[in-house]
């Protein structure tokens, strides 16, 4: 595994291993945000599945498949969101107990913090080419989202 810290208020970590549908991803896109505007979510819910949608955008435009929302990933992120604020400041600690827990073979990770939209937190990560990178990779196929009181973890595997 490789760290890079980035300086700012983003940081961004790549897991190396050896080892379609754009539709659909849309899709499960839109159920999952019009099921949390059903139950009243609260505003980290919409932001996350806001950032989501514009990473998928991202790669669309890349043309690399679109990330498919997943529950247990979503659940590791926001207890890394959580961590941090409990913390007060962003890290990438626990990554490899995140990554274990994902039983993949391929994870990668985004942390930010203190950005009032999704789309600011999008551009931060796009214009560094780490993050950007792990955006991208085709490599992974699925995505969680996590925010805590304004920190925010990216959390995807294959």
């Amino acid at each position: 595994m490789t760290t890079t810290p980035i300086t700012g208020r983003s940081r961004t970590t790549i897991a190396r291993s050896s080892c379609g549908g754009t539709r659909l991803a849309v899709i499960a896109l839109t159920l999952l945000a019009m099921s949390y505007a059903a139950v009243g979510a609260s505003a980290d819910d919409a932001y996350a599945v806001h950032l989501g949608k514009l990473i998928n955008d991202y790669r669309a435009q890349h043309d690399v498949p679109p990330l498919a929302p997943d529950a247990s990933l979503s659940e590791l992120a926001h207890e890394h969101a959580a961590r941090m604020a409990q913390d007060k400041r962003l890290s990438h600690y626990g990554f490899e107990e995140r990554f274990a827990k994902a039983a993949s073979p391929r994870c990668v990770e985004n942390v930010g913090w203190n950005q009032r939209t999704p789309e600011a937190e999008f551009a931060e990560w796009r214009n560094s080419p780490t993050h950007a990178h792990n955006l991208l990779d085709p490599a992974i196929a699925r995505m969680g989202i996590g925010i805590q009181d304004r920190y925010v973890t990216f959390f995807a595997c294959r």
